[in-house]
């Protein structure tokens, strides 16, 4: 049996704290006790003003010191994998006139800001056309829905705005060779699925083939309505993972079911169905590892990550996928996989399992160069392709690993418009006041259209805005941002619904200015003036409140001058421009850039030639 990690947590978190501090990096360290058993925590950038920005990584573990080395090696693989902070688009010189932006492109020059590249020195820019014919079969992987070559071609291009496509190296296992592949798709598709890192080549390698099989397990289940059958606690006798179930059980009075998730395929992943009978709620999640104790004990320590304790869910019995329609299963699935806040099926519950456990797989986990063989060949026999960019050019083995097919986030084709459309015109945000009355009406259809979809992917007011510290910005509720947008335009009926959805389980005495706002737009609504509606509230709210509210809200055209905004890129004109931390982000990817320029991407372990694989 393998050593559970090639090197002790606390040397692992130095190993990674000598990198940062040699690339001028500091994390600042967060521990949440919220489990006598298992244990998370979060680490993010704290040099300068950076730390109220929050870009950093949680981890989770049996132990304080697995948790926080968790947290550090999910930091290097973001990081590595230029996924943890972005921006850099906007620094390339050959993007920018002089003319148009004179004093933002002046201090990028100033300050030697400019950057070369988007994500790696020897990527490519392809038209959409040559992209697709290039890569059919990993296109339609990725978009299962789409039909033939030229409706691919039109969805990307009219769609998704995909003129061009930034592609860079990745190994493929099939070509045996580098293939250039389309990164900005596969980040639109699979989000950070497969990105990993490890103390070694292998231990990174396998973390990132296990994320990819508890997405495809994960996938599996919920949309085709599997019942896994059920792991008596029993196999686990003996085990630190069984100790800690069985003090569960006791301490807590919930009920810990174990669900073989292997799906009849001998996939090495586990379930867990944790329930709390005396108020109706539960939890599952889902745990891979060639060792499954490993892939048990990963289940509970995810159930465990949210600094609160355990986030129950209710127990609805009215989630048959059957009765509902299909845009809350794919916006109630992307909520599972994105932040375990969706419901599962019905059929997670059942009785009747869809298979039968035909016991544990205890034949891995003894040689590395053995439990790769049977990943790639697990992967080859369902019938996907494996490809491998390695990103470690800071010292710390990283990977990200895409198998199209399994590791995309579930979407359907109107889910994916949302980039082309919303989230493209969101952006214009970034320069509200050079934004006229047309562009807002188009912003308000678009979010309106798109609103659930947004929620589905996790999209927040910081997706928006330019690493900017201004307590204001950072702490504006998008439902609030999306209630401004729809009131300035007039679009009272959505600026109720988002000013309801803002004021969701919110404490009237904490929030009385805002359920105030709520008030004066029901008014509004009903065709009140200012005047009757200034007297109404006041009723309930007292004079000073009423008075207030008026002043505020009373013009819709005048909504957004109660906040300072950015200018991006018109430095000149920013009222936020003191408060700007773009070009501190900025100095943090130029140096990431400078390391990544030297490195070579090693794929020797890969030589079919001289390995077990061939």
């Amino acid at each position: 049996m393998k050593k559970y990690k090639e090197c002790p947590p606390l040397e692992t978190v130095q190993k990674i704290r000598n990198i940062l501090f040699d690339n001028k990096l500091f994390l600042q360290e967060i521990q949440y006790n919220n489990s006598k058993l298992f244990k998370s925590g979060r680490v993010y950038l704290s040099s300068d003003e950076l730390q109220k920005l929050n870009i950093g990584t949680g981890g989770k573990g049996t132990s304080y010191e697995y948790s926080l080395a968790s947290a550090y090696a999910e930091f290097m693989e973001r990081i590595q994998n230029s996924f943890l902070i972005s921006g850099q688009k906007y620094a390339i010189k050959n993007n920018l006139r002089e003319s148009d932006y004179e004093e933002f492109y002046n201090k990028l020059e100033n300050k030697d800001l400019f950057v070369e590249y988007l994500f790696d020195p020897r990527e490519k820019k392809i038209n959409i056309e040559e992209s697709v014919r290039n890569n059919k079969k990993i296109f339609f992987d990725f978009f299962p829905f789409i039909n033939d070559e030229q409706e691919m071609i039109s969805f990307l291009r009219d769609n998704l705005n995909f003129k061009q496509v930034v592609s860079v190296p990745f190994y493929s296992f099939k070509e045996r060779n580098e293939i250039y592949l389309p990164l900005e798709i596969i980040h639109i598709t699979t989000g950070s699925n497969g990105m990993a890192s490890g103390n070694t080549q292998y231990e990174a390698l396998i973390q990132g083939f296990c994320e990819i099989f508890e997405r495809y397990v994960g996938r599996e289940l919920y949309y085709n309505n599997i019942t896994p059958p059920d792991i008596q606690l029993d196999f686990f006798k003996d085990t630190r993972i069984y100790n800690s179930i069985k003090s569960i059980i006791k301490d807590c009075s919930y009920e810990v079911i174990i669900k073989d998730c292997s799906l009849g395929k001998n996939l090495p992943v586990i379930g867990v169905l944790i329930i709390d009978r005396k108020n109706g709620k539960y939890n599952f999640n889902l745990g891979s590892s060639l060792n499954p104790e490993i892939a048990l004990e990963r289940c509970l320590t995810e159930i465990y990550q949210n600094p609160k304790g355990i986030h129950w869910l209710d127990l609805k019995f009215e989630t048959d996928f059957k009765n509902l329609s299909e845009e809350y299963i794919y916006v109630n699935g992307n909520l599972i996989f994105n932040c375990s806040n969706g419901y599962w099926p019905i059929s997670l519950f059942s009785a009747s399992p869809d298979y039968q456990f035909k016991g544990l797989n205890t034949s891995l986990n003894i040689s590395d160069v053995e439990d790769l063989e049977f990943i790639k060949n697990k992967i080859t026999e369902l019938g996907f392709d494996i490809y491998i960019r390695d990103v470690s050019f800071l010292g710390f083995p990283s990977y990200y690993i895409v198998v199209p097919g399994m590791s995309q986030f579930p979407m359907s084709k109107k889910h994916y418009f949302l980039f082309g459309d919303s989230v493209e015109a969101l952006r214009k945000m970034r320069d509200i006041r050079n934004i006229n009355n047309n562009e807002f009406v188009n912003i308000a259809k678009s979010i309106n259209k798109d609103y659930n979809f947004l929620k589905m992917i996790d999209y927040k007011t910081a997706d928006i805005f330019l690493y900017n510290t201004d307590e204001d910005l950072l702490e504006l509720d998008l439902e609030l941002l999306f209630f401004m947008i729809n009131y300035k335009v007039g679009n009272y009926e959505y600026s109720l619904k988002y000013i309801n959805l803002f004021l969701e389980n919110k404490d009237f005495s904490i929030y009385k200015y805002y359920f105030a706002i709520r008030d004066f737009i029901v008014l509004k609504n009903r065709h009140h003036n200012n005047l009757d509606i200034k007297s109404l509230l006041a009723v309930k709210y007292g004079q000073e409140i009423a008075t207030e509210i008026i002043e505020d809200v009373g013009e819709p055209e005048k909504i957004f001058d109660n906040y300072e905004w950015t200018s991006c890129f018109h430095c000149e004109k920013c009222e936020l421009i003191n408060s700007c931390m773009y070009f501190d982000v900025l100095s943090i990817i130029k140096r990431m850039q400078q390391k990544q320029k030297k490195f070579t991407p090693n794929y020797n372990m890969f030589d079919f030639e001289n390995h077990i694989f061939n």
